[in-house]
């Protein structure tokens, strides 16, 4: 489809991301967003990235785990902003500043 919004502005605006392996599912758990990881492939996943809420391997299951994290607004995980984002205090430019001078 075509937009004029970028992936940000469409991310702040769902309730569910629904993705494969990416980025987006960092950043959907660091704004409080539930992220669904859908397995399209069906592979055996032996690997499961922590940004992850949910896995699904088929529409029925996906369709029912949407309906379940609408039903249940997770909010944002504290643990998981301090493990992946936990330089987000204010001071970058700081600590910048210092690595080069």
């Amino acid at each position: 489809f075509v937009t004029d919004k970028t992936s940000q502005e469409i991310l702040l605006n769902s309730d569910v991301l629904v993705t494969d392996f990416s980025s987006t599912g960092i950043h959907s758990r660091l704004i409080g967003k539930p992220t669904i990881f859908y397995n399209l492939t069906n592979d055996d996943m032996t690997f499961k990235p922590d940004y992850i809420d949910r896995f699904v391997y088929d529409l029925n299951s996906l369709l029912f785990q949407i309906g379940y994290l609408l039903d249940n607004p997770q909010g944002i995980d504290g643990q998981f902003v301090k493990d992946f984002n936990h330089s987000m205090d204010g001071k970058s430019l700081e600590r910048m500043l210092k690595e080069i001078c």
